[in-house]
């Protein structure tokens, strides 16, 4: 017989709850960032060791708590936010479910310090969801809490966390995002007894300062204001645009979130002047009254959707539309009595940046091909069937195209993979300078010696900028910030050399170059070689063979004669 039907204890119903709100040491930081911000404070302080799985503590000067609302606050759906359901469609504060210290206390061992204006503090002692002591304290006005040894108690949770530096940086990325939503609000950062900034409360004119600090300067100064309607913030000019959406800062109601209206609208109002694979920068605060907004999509508050989706869509069109290319006023006339001549230069004469190289007319090479092509359309090459490499067997006579910027990608990256060895770089003559933001510069930081081993020559030469000597041969300089672009995202990753390996090679299949009959016979033969000649990384198909009979069944076809029924039936 099967198990019966029984209730769940409360520690391991407070242990399933804890896994809904809290992810990881980053979900704990944020949760209690915005208690912190509710309860009205002007300066939160953010303390974390081992990137928050050994000790994280937030402090912040809010409101603060009574005796009896500190030990309430312990307490599943315990909240000072909502009254009653009706409230959640009409919310004006960060958190509202009341179950954030409830969760962050049933998988922890925490210590809650809490005391209001002009009273005494009261101070908690909590292990895996259970008060073991409590006692009076001293402390000003406001709240810390100490989260210490997360996920102690749930041994088989912490076994699928991320390492201490990867969680180190989904921290600094919750406090950047959290600093950006609330400029009103001071905040400090100290990582491993290290202060990686503290910023003062600020206003909302000032915020592109904190930007500055937080995403670095280069960010900023690609960025044009805009406000409209209860939209107000900045878009990345399109030059500055990114390969993902790692540069998108979406603020509704000081809430970070996701809002796919949102990022489709923007998106939509550069049109073709981005690229179907870059996406823009922004950094947009909206204020949208809470009735038009559902924040209770997700468990963690990270997407929202909104009752009126075509407004919204067609104010944001409007707005990066004027912010990007503002209308011009008409040019004042000019004076009838006034008349200006000058001669004009002569430009008869083109002038040359670069001196075409001269090409050796083909036939003059000695080529000895064992393919022998039949020729090359713009990147594609066609061979005869019967005159190809015998691993791409073909049944009968016909033609095989190859498709020459996916053979190179496919024959790049069974190199990287098979290279053992450290990959040699080539030096630049100046060296690249890149800037990111803290969140990307503390991931970038732990995976030096991992880019110097594929041949990328990184250090850091400043705050969150970083210096670029030398790169490998597969990547061109114009690459490198796209392809550290998408390395970042990817860093948390174990198969690091395989995910680099992907983001060169998908840069070479991007180039589209021209070759030249000898180089692509070359690599036809070197494609008989690989392990998997059939496609490149991507999935997508390196040659394409079409039969002889296909090609004349195509001239074959009987042409369709018109007559007066056939008129009738199509009328019909």
């Amino acid at each position: 017989m099967g198990n019966r039907i029984h209730l769940l204890s409360e520690q391991t119903i407070n242990q399933i709850a804890a896994g809904e709100v809290i992810e990881n040491p980053a979900s704990v930081v944020k949760e209690l960032i915005e208690n912190g911000v509710d309860a009205g404070a002007t300066h939160i302080r953010v303390e974390i060791l081992s990137g928050g799985f050994q000790w994280i503590k937030i402090s912040d000067d809010g409101s603060g708590m009574s005796p009896d609302e500190a030990v309430l606050s312990l307490q599943r759906h315990a909240t000072s936010k909502i009254q009653n359901a009706d409230d959640l469609f009409s919310l004006t504060t960060m958190g509202f479910r009341g179950e954030a210290l409830a969760s962050i206390a049933a998988i922890s061992k925490m210590t809650l310090l809490t005391a209001l204006e002009r009273a005494p503090a009261i101070r908690l002692e909590i292990e895996g969801g259970k008060t073991i002591e409590a006692g009076p304290d001293a402390r000003a006005r406001g709240t810390s809490i100490e989260v210490r040894s997360l996920f102690y108690n749930v041994p088989a949770r912490k076994k699928f966390q991320k390492s201490a530096a990867a969680s180190s940086a989904e921290i600094t990325k919750v406090v950047t995002q959290l600093a950006l939503a609330h400029p009103e609000v001071g905040f400090e950062f100290v990582q491993q007894n290290q202060v990686q900034f503290n910023l003062p409360p600020s206003s909302r004119e000032l915020l592109k300062n904190r930007a500055a600090v937080l995403l670095g300067e280069e960010y900023v100064h690609s960025l044009h204001a805009l406000e409209m309607n209860g939209a107000w913030g900045w878009v990345g000019d399109p030059l500055h645009s990114r390969h993902n959406r790692s540069g998108q800062y979406l603020f509704i109601n000081s809430r970070p979130v996701f809002c796919p209206a949102v990022s489709f609208a923007v998106r939509d109002a550069y049109g073709t002047r981005l690229g179907a694979d870059r996406h823009p920068i922004y950094l947009l605060h909206l204020s949208i009254p809470p009735e038009f907004l559902d924040v209770n999509v997700h468990p963690q508050k990270r997407e929202v959707r909104l009752r009126e989706e075509r407004i919204v869509k067609q104010l944001l069109h409007t707005a990066v539309n004027d912010a990007l290319f503002p209308r011009e006023p008409l040019p004042a006339p000019m004076l009838a009595n006034v008349s200006l001549s000058f001669t004009a230069p002569d430009f008869s004469a083109p002038l040359l940046l670069q001196e075409e190289q001269e090409e050796t007319p083909l036939q003059e090479l000695p080529l000895i091909m064992e393919i022998e092509p039949i020729g090359l359309y713009r990147h594609y090459l066609f061979v005869d069937a019967e005159r190809v490499p015998s691993r791409f067997s073909c049944e009968g006579p016909g033609v095989v195209w190859f498709d020459l910027p996916a053979v190179e990608s496919r024959l790049q990256f069974e190199r990287l993979l098979k290279n053992s060895q450290k990959v040699q770089s080539q030096g630049l003559l100046i060296p690249l300078t890149l800037s990111y933001s803290r969140a990307e510069a503390e991931q970038l930081r732990g995976h030096f010696e991992i880019f110097h081993s594929f041949g990328l020559q990184i250090r850091e030469i400043g705050q969150s900028v970083f210096l670029i000597d030398a790169i490998p041969p597969a990547l061109e300089e114009q690459e490198v910030s796209i392809v550290l672009e998408e390395m970042i995202r990817e860093l948390k990753t174990t198969d690091l050399k395989r995910k680099w390996a992907l983001c060169i090679c998908r840069r070479v299949r991007a180039r589209k170059k021209s070759y030249h009959l000898r180089e692509a016979s070359h690599l036809i033969k070197e494609l008989a070689q690989a392990e998997d000649p059939w496609h490149c990384p991507q999935g997508k198909k390196t040659l394409f063979y079409l039969r002889e009979e296909d090609i004349e069944n195509s001239f074959q076809k009987q042409p369709i004669k018109a007559t007066a029924d056939s008129f009738e039936k199509a009328k019909a």
